[in-house]
Formats: C-alpha cells, structure tokens, sequence
C-alpha cells in the first residue's frame, strides 16, 4: 500500500469517528510516519479512545435519563396526592356545609311540625332546642376534627418543605454536575430548570391549599354566626307564631273544606256518571219506542178521519139520492147536514192536534260554520256586536261576527287568579262569566271583560252552565244536580225544580224559554216556567255535542265540541 493510499484510507475511516479528529489527523504530514505499523497503532488508539469517550457519553445520558424518570415519577406521586388532598379538602368543606344545611332544613321542618300540631307546641320548640344543641355540638365536634386536619396538613406541608429542600439540593447538586458536561450539561441543566418550574408549582398549589383552608375556617365561622343568627330569628318566629296561630287554624279550615267539597264534587260526578251509562241503553230504546208510538198515532189519526170523510160524504150521496121534497124531509136533510159538519170539524180538530204539536217544536237548522283556532274554548256569547269566547287558561276572547277566523282582542283578567271560566252570559250592560276553580260569578264591564264589577257567589260547589233572562242569572250546579234562579238583584240564588231530570251542558234564553242542551240525552230541550216548575216543551236530536248557547236576532249562536266529522272546536249558527 502507498503512502497516498493509506492516507486516503485514515482519511475514510477518520470522518466516521469525527470531523475534529479527522481533521486533526489529515494536518499529520505523512512523511513522518516511518513505517506502516506505526500508523496502524496510531489508528487502533484513536479507535480504543473514539470507543472509550462513546462509552462514557453513553453512560452519562444514561445517568441523564434515569434522573429525568426519577423526577417525573416524584413529580407524577406528588400530584396525585396533592390531587387526593384537594379532593379530600373538598370532601370536608361539603359535609360541613352538608351538616349546616341539615341543621337548617331540621330547623324549618321544626316550624313546619309547629304549624301542623298547634297543641304541642311547647313540647316541639324544647325538640328543636334540643336539635339546635346537638347541632351546635356536632359543629364543636367538626371543628376539632378541622382542626386535627389543620395539624395533619401542617405536618405533610412540612414534610414537602423537606422534600422540596431535597430536590433543591439534588438539583443544585446535578446543576454542578452538569456545568463539568458540555454541551450534555446545558442540555440536562434545561430539564433540571423544568423540574425546579414544576416544583415551584407544587409548591404555590401547597400556599393555594393553605389559603383554601383559611377560607375554610372563615366558612365555619360564618356558618356557626348563622347558626346563632337562626337560633334568635327562631325565637322570633316562635313569638309571632303564637300572634298567627288563630290565621293559620281558619286558613286550615277553609283548606280543607275546599279540600271536602271537592272530594264531594268527584264522588257526584262519578255517581253522575255511572247513573248515565246504565241509563243511556234504556233511554235511547225508549225515546226510540215514543217516536214508532208517536208516528203510529198519527197515522191512526189520519187513517180514520180519512175513513170518516168517506163514509160521512157516502152518508151525504144516500141523502141527496133520497130527495125528500116533504117540510119533514128538509128538516131531516138540514139537521143530517148540521151533524155531518160537526163530524167533520171534530176529524179534522183530531187529526190536527199531533200536526200542531209537530209544528210547535222548534227546529234548529244550521246556516253557518267557522272553525275555532284556540286551545280550551269552554263558553260563549253573543252581546249583538261581538262574539265572546272564554278558554280554560282564563282569557276572554273577541271575535267579529262577520268574520270569525280572526281574533280582535284578548282580554286577561289577572286580579282574579286563579281564574277558570266555564261559562258566559251577556247581558245588556255587562258579561257575565260563570269561575270553577273557586265557585263563583264574574260580572265584567261590557266591551272591556278585564274591568270586574262585582263578585257573586254560586250557590253549588261545582257551577258549569250559565244564562241570563234579561233581568236574573240562571245557573246549574253538577254537584247538586240542581238549576239555580237569581233572587232579582240580590246575590241570592233559589233553586227551581224540574219535571225532567238533566244534566245541562249549556243553557241560554230564547224568546222568555230556556233552551238546555242536555248532554245526558244528547238533546236540545226547550223549558217554560209554569206554576214555579220548569217543564218540557219540546225535544230535538242535537246534531253535536254542544258546549255553550247564546241566542240573538232569530239565531242562535252555538260553541259546538269535537266530533266524528271534526276534530276540533267550532262556532256554529243555528236559525229557528
């Protein structure tokens, strides 16, 4: 091998281990080198040397690695338990307010109990005193136990100052380390800085623990100031209780006479009920059974006067046939004609009595028909200018009568609440609305339904049909089955008997008679009073279940429920 080939060769092989070194060797000058066993040394100590300082890098990040590890394990165990502290802290501070908020709702369930049962009120007020001291013990109880948390934080507090001091002599320990290093040094000295920024955070979270358990204490001591705050405002309360315990005994009273009388409503209804689904077969087979007889008759009338004009114009024939042209013969022929017009004018009186009562019963014919947009219409009523119609929420609505898809005006009438009209009536001067939820009739002012003008009492517990005659209310109470008359101008109603027995679902009066839809029968019946009794007039089908009536300018005004060919509510006129 030449001189210029092994240079070339040293020159290969010194770039793999290093510029430097390769750099170095190449300044050698080749002609000093006596002999080729020289150089082959020279290259084996570079190599052992390259091999010796690799080696000695290697261990040291190594070194570098592990101490990295040890300190992100440390750093990791004490994060979880400053996170296990914390959550313990949190643990605390809600059982305390738990027990704060317990003694406190025990507190208000003392007054509660003191509200229910008036004659032991001595005994439960030494009761709450006695949850008030076991409160008040529990509390001193918490606070010791606060307080041997205060020593047991102040210990591991300690204990991570130390640990801290530790790793802050590791870390200056290592820092020394690392400025004999190099390059590697300011490498591991830029980790070290990491782990003291890390251990600066533990500790400003270990100052945040403390101040959280300052504020803790001042917590307790606000709470321990309300626990007195509410010890005197009991004491308080348990005097103007003792002013208030004739208010609550009446409110108690009125509550559950509310509470009676509704139970009582519940328990008619149902019995209302079950009468009419027993009755409604029954009914309907015998209103089926009057109508054949009531056709049957009339056929019979008409057959037989039928019968009785041909005989009697048969008798008529024979006579003008016979001729008698005797004084005696005319009287006979004169006297037999006199008694065959009387014989026809008792056929015809006969046959025109079941006419005439046919032709006396008012028929309802529907001219028109509007849907109606609103959520829980429950009455109606037509003062001759608008329509007014009542929904369950406590609205009064206003609609033009020319045109009944578009709602004018909405009235709610808020001093009233809670407010729930069933029923409207219109008078000349006012509108009348007919409340259930609590028993009682709204006289508003006309056109403007928000303005009350007076408050009267309903005579039943459960009122559900109104009317107005002109001059008094009529109403009917589901409760007592019974319908009502307005004493003239007094607040006092009397009730009128019926020859029929009812349930009206809506009631107006037409032309001095009260029409009644009875939703028992599905019918509309017309009622006359007479000799201080409502009877029956007339009966008709009604075409749909009909929820309100009112009557105006030969027609009738009708809010008209959901049916089998409408889904919804409508608003329907009738002509009579």
């Amino acid at each position: 091998m030449t001189p210029e080939e092994l240079h070339n060769e040293l020159e290969r092989l010194w770039t793999k281990v290093g510029a430097s070194q390769a750099h170095d060797l190449a300044s050698i000058s080749m002609e000093s080198v006596p002999t080729s066993d020289l150089t082959l040394d020279a290259l084996s100590l570079f190599k052992r040397q390259q091999r010796q300082k690799e080696a000695g890098w290697a261990e040291l990040l190594d070194a570098k690695e592990k101490a990295i590890e040890a300190y992100r394990r440390r750093q990791e165990l004490l994060e979880t338990e400053l996170a296990q502290l914390r959550r313990r802290l949190d643990a605390e501070e809600g059982i305390i307010v738990g027990e704060v908020i317990d003694a406190r709702s025990k507190l208000e369930a003392g007054m509660k109990m003191l509200e229910l049962d008036r004659g032991k009120s001595e005994s439960e007020r030494r009761a709450l005193e006695d949850i008030l001291d076991a409160t008040r013990t529990r509390l001193t109880a918490e606070g010791a136990r606060l307080i041997r948390l205060q020593e047991e934080w102040s210990r591991r507090e300690q204990q991570y100052l130390l640990d801290l001091k530790e790793f802050q002599t590791r870390a200056e320990r290592h820092e020394g380390d690392a400025s004999r290093k190099g390059s590697e040094a300011d490498k591991l000295s830029g980790s070290l800085k990491e782990a003291k920024n890390a251990l600066e955070k533990t500790l400003a979270e270990l100052l945040r623990e403390r101040q959280l358990r300052e504020e803790t204490e001042k917590e307790r001591g606000q709470a321990l100031k309300k626990v007195a705050d509410l010890e005197k405002h009991f004491k308080e309360l348990s005097l103007i209780w003792e002013e208030e315990r004739s208010q609550w005994r009446e409110l108690w009273d009125r509550e559950r006479s509310t509470w009676e009388t509704q139970r009582q409503e519940v328990g008619s209804w149902e019995a209302a009920l079950r009468k009419e689904r027993e009755s409604w077969q029954a009914e309907i087979a015998d209103q089926e059974k009057k109508h054949v007889e009531f056709v049957s008759k009339i056929n019979d009338n008409l057959r037989e006067s039928s019968e009785t004009s041909a005989r009697l114009a048969s008798v008529i024939k024979i006579l003008d046939a016979v001729g008698a042209s005797g004084a005696a013969g005319r009287v006979r022929r004169v006297t037999g004609r006199k008694v065959l017009a009387l014989v026809l004018v008792a056929a015809v009186g006969l046959a025109a009595v079941p006419l005439a009562r046919l032709a006396g019963k008012p028929r309802l014919k529907a001219v028109a028909s509007e849907p109606l947009r609103l959520e829980n219409p429950t009455g109606l009523a037509f003062d001759g200018a608008l329509v007014w119609v009542s929904q369950w929420d406590g609205e009064i609505v206003s609609f033009d009568p020319a045109d009944l898809r578009t709602v004018l005006k909405r009235f709610a009438v808020k001093k009233l609440e809670p407010f729930r009209p069933a029923a409207l009536a219109a008078g000349a001067e006012a509108l009348w609305s007919l409340d259930s939820a609590q028993a009682r009739i709204i006289k508003h002012r006309a056109g403007r339904p928000e303005e009350v003008l007076a408050i009267l009492r309903a005579p039943g517990p459960a009122p559900c049909a109104l009317a107005f005659d002109g001059t008094s209310l009529w109403l009917y109470d589901a409760a007592t089955q019974a319908i009502y008359r307005q004493k003239g101008d007094t607040a006092d109603f009397a009730a009128v008997p019926a020859e029929t027995e009812m349930v009206p679902s809506a009631m107006a009066f037409v032309k001095g008679k009260l029409w009644v839809a009875d939703s028992k029968t599905r019918e509309l019946v017309v009622l006359e009073l007479k000799d201080g009794k409502l009877r029956a007039v007339s009966r008709q089908p009604a075409a749909e279940p009909l929820m309100a009536l009112s009557a105006a300018d030969e027609r009738v005004w009708a809010l008209a429920g959901p049916s089998m060919e409408r889904p919804g509510h409508a608003i329907v006129q009738y002509r009579y």
